[in-house]
């Protein structure tokens, strides 16, 4: 029974390591779905056209950023 176990564990073994050497080979784009860019809105969608001015004159600017939302902190605790 003892060398049976050994060879059964000596089979398992090289299995998976068949099994991850393939799956280590496989490029991983092309088993995950890749998502469309269409959908997303671009960056001057999002950005008024005011902010931009501003930014390619001055290269930099200050602006603030308001959320249609706030986030109760209390409940946080």
């Amino acid at each position: 029974m003892n060398k049976h176990y050994k060879f059964v564990l000596q089979v398992f073994s090289f299995m998976m390591i068949i099994l991850l050497m393939g799956l280590s080979v496989i490029p991983t784009h092309s088993i995950a779905q890749q998502s469309s860019t269409d959908t997303l809105p671009t960056y001057k969608e999002k950005i008024s056209n005011r902010l931009l001015n501003q930014f390619t004159k001055k290269n930099e600017i200050s602006f603030l950023i308001k959320f249609s939302e706030q986030t109760n902190t209390k409940k946080l605790h």
